[in-house]
C-alpha cells in the first residue's frame, strides 16, 4: 500500500513538473524585437483652399472648374525596439519607428468670367515620418503561454513634408516652385497588444500603436498595427 501511494506520488510530481515546465514566461532582464505591420500618418490631399490661393495668383477673379485629387497616408511601417523587463509584470521599452511616405497629387482648371482667360495648375508632394518613443510596458499574464500588455509614454515624432506646384494661364503668367517643410514635436503614444511566449527567451506578438497630436501643428496622428518578435537575453 506504502509502495503505491509512493509512486501515485510520484506519477503526479512528474506530471505537475511536466505541466509547469510546458508554461513558459519572457525571463527579466535586457530584451529586442522587431514590428513589421502596416501604418498611417492621417496626411490628407492638397487642399481645395490651397487651390484656389494659387489660382487667386494668377489673377482675382478666376474661377475653379474642374480638379482632381488623389492622396495615399498609410503603408508598410515597421519598429525597433530594446528594453529591460523588471519583472512579470513591468518593462521599460525604447523603439524606433519608421512609416511609409504619405503622397498627394492635385490637377486643376479655372477660367476668368469676363474674358477668355483660363489657367492649370499641377502640384504633387510627399510627406516623411519617423518617431522615437520611450514607453513604460504593462504586462498582464492569462495562460497558455499568453500574454495581453499596454503600453503608455512619449514620442517624439518628426515629419517633413515637399511640394512641387506649376501653375499657368493662357495670358502667359506662370507661378510655382519647389518648397519643403518640417516639424518634430515630443507627443504622447499609447500601444495595446496580445503577445505569446514560445519559449523563455522568445515571444511574438501583435500590437496597435497610436501617437495622438495635441495642440495646433501641423502633424497628423500616427497608428501602427504590426506583429512582432522579440528575444530575451536574459
Amino acid at each position: 500500500m506504502l509502495n503505491k501511494a509512493m509512486k501515485k506520488s510520484a506519477l503526479a510530481l512528474a506530471i505537475s513538473g511536466l505541466l509547469a515546465g510546458s508554461a513558459f514566461a519572457m525571463q527579466p532582464g535586457t530584451y529586442a524585437g522587431i514590428q513589421l505591420g502596416w501604418g498611417t500618418i492621417h496626411q490628407g490631399g492638397v487642399s481645395n483652399s490651397s487651390i484656389n490661393n494659387v489660382f487667386r495668383a494668377l489673377g482675382p477673379n478666376f474661377v475653379v472648374t474642374s480638379r482632381s485629387n488623389s492622396n495615399s497616408d498609410s503603408g508598410f511601417a515597421g519598429r525597433i525596439f530594446g528594453g529591460y523587463q523588471f519583472c512579470q509584470y513591468w518593462a521599460a521599452e525604447l523603439g524606433f519607428s519608421k512609416f511609409t511616405n504619405a503622397t498627394a497629387k492635385a490637377n486643376a482648371a479655372a477660367s476668368y468670367p469676363p474674358g477668355p482667360l483660363t489657367a492649370n495648375l499641377a502640384a504633387s508632394g510627399s510627406v516623411s515620418a519617423y518617431a522615437v518613443d520611450l514607453v513604460a510596458k504593462g504586462i498582464l499574464p492569462i495562460q497558455d503561454n499568453f500574454s495581453a500588455y499596454g503600453k503608455l509614454g512619449a514620442a517624439y515624432l518628426n515629419e517633413n513634408g515637399h511640394i512641387n506646384l506649376t501653375a499657368s494661364n493662357s495670358a502667359g503668367t506662370i507661378v510655382g516652385g519647389r518648397a519643403s517643410a518640417g516639424q518634430s514635436r515630443v507627443l504622447p503614444t499609447a500601444s495595446i497588444g496580445l503577445a505569446y511566449d514560445v519559449n523563455r527567451c522568445t515571444a511574438v506578438d501583435l500590437g496597435w500603436n497610436h501617437i495622438q497630436t495635441v495642440g495646433s501643428n501641423h502633424l497628423g496622428n500616427t497608428d501602427m498595427v504590426a506583429l512582432g518578435v522579440s528575444y530575451s537575453f536574459g
